[in-house]
């Protein structure tokens, strides 16, 4: 055995990552660099941040990535929610909430302007702590600083360390700081997670149902066929159209207008069936169409039904 490869089976007993795997990451790295000892000390380098990632007291997480916001600024965020507030009927609490002040700007907890920026960005993923991704539940995974560069295929398993509460409905957790990310190869599918997160009918009794309850459901979703494609983006989003699949009705009158952020991957076409996630809600122009601002989405497998 050769010293590379003595230190190599080293790390694997120490991270656990098969021998296999680590000495393909490192031929990887010497086609990148050029230079076997600097691949070797990058390798290394990486490898201390796994062992980060198994000291860190994030919880360890299987996740299926289906959403993608892009980097965005979190207070850029706040002052156009605070001009909503203020150009609004809710000006009044807003301010005797402390929420703004007198201007229109958005306050801290400690009655402070908001100032600066805060770049940010949110993936919406399935997210189990079993390999075998049973039970998956929703939530929004956010990534701090360099961690926002991380690459996240739409539609891949990763295994990764979160910290935050999950005993919410929809809850926001955030990477562990300085953890190991790694896309991992489930024996889960799509189609086995969609079934597991369920769906609302695709119907108009159902989404005006869905409307007018006085609770409302952290997440909406629906499957249906994807049609009308815009690929070109306008303010930040693309844009299709879902009818109802031919189980639901044969001759569809409704479609729900969904919006999709720029950032999140395509890898349907028209007339794939999917399973979309986001926030419902009806316009108040021409008779009120459906509208649904998507957080993230499945492809579904084709199936030959003639």
């Amino acid at each position: 055995m050769s010293m590379i490869d003595e230190k190599l089976k080293k790390w694997s007993d120490r991270t656990g990552i098969p021998f296999e795997e680590l000495k393909q990451v490192y031929r990887s790295l010497v086609d990148e660099i050029g230079s076997k000892t600097k691949a070797l000390r990058e390798l290394r380098i990486r490898l201390s941040e796994e062992i980060g990632s198994l000291r860190s007291p994030a919880t360890p997480y299987y996740i299926f990535v289906m959403g993608d916001t892009g980097v965005y600024d979190f207070v850029e965020v706040l002052r156009e929610r605070a001009r909503r507030w203020y150009e609004g009927s809710y000006r009044e609490q807003a301010i005797a909430k402390g929420l703004i002040n007198e201007d229109g700007e958005p306050l801290d907890r400690q009655g402070n302007v908001i100032t600066g920026q805060d770049y940010r960005r949110d993936l919406f993923v399935a997210y189990s702590q079993d390999e075998g991704f049973s039970s998956p539940k929703l939530a929004w995974v956010t990534l701090y600083g360099e961690d926002q560069k991380l690459e996240f295929n739409h539609g891949s398993f990763y295994k990764i360390r979160l910290n935050g509460r999950t005993d919410r409905q929809l809850p926001r957790l955030s990477k562990g700081r300085g953890t190991f990310v790694r896309e991992v190869d489930l024996k889960a599918s799509a189609e086995d997670i969609s079934t597991a997160l369920g769906c609302f009918p695709l119907s108009e009794r159902s989404i005006e149902s869905l409307l007018k309850a006085s609770q409302k459901p952290p997440v909406y979703s629906f499957k249906g066929i994807a049609k009308y494609l815009k690929l070109d983006p306008f303010n930040g989003n693309r844009a299709f159209r879902l009818y109802p699949n031919e189980s639901d009705e044969e001759l569809p009158n409704l479609y729900v207008f969904c919006r999709i952020p720029a950032a999140t991957l395509i890898t349907f076409r028209e007339l794939d069936e999917i399973h979309v996630f986001g926030n419902l809600w009806k316009g108040s122009r021409n008779n009120g169409s459906y509208n649904l601002d998507v957080y993230g989405y499945i492809t579904l497998p084709f199936k030959e039904v003639i």
